[in-house]
């Protein structure tokens, strides 16, 4: 978990996405390259269970457990 999280924050500061870290949880901007946003719209959840997955209440881009290892 802490792996896949350090490369979203890695990911997020590279290309100057705003984000909140709150534990399990990373608020951001989406990943959806299709949606420009200059609030965060976006989360990551990073359960104990290793159930991860990425939603944009914006626009509704969403990344399942694997799309995210992927991206």
């Amino acid at each position: 978990m802490i792996d896949l999280k350090e490369k979203l924050i890695k990911y997020l500061e590279t290309n100057n996405l705003k984000y909140r870290d709150s534990g399990q949880k990373i608020q951001h901007c989406c990943l959806n390259p299709n949606h420009n946003e200059e609030n965060p719209s976006a989360f990551t959840s990073f359960k104990e269970d290793n159930s991860y997955f990425t939603h944009c209440s914006s626009c509704g881009y969403h990344l399942s457990h694997e799309a995210l290892i992927k991206f």
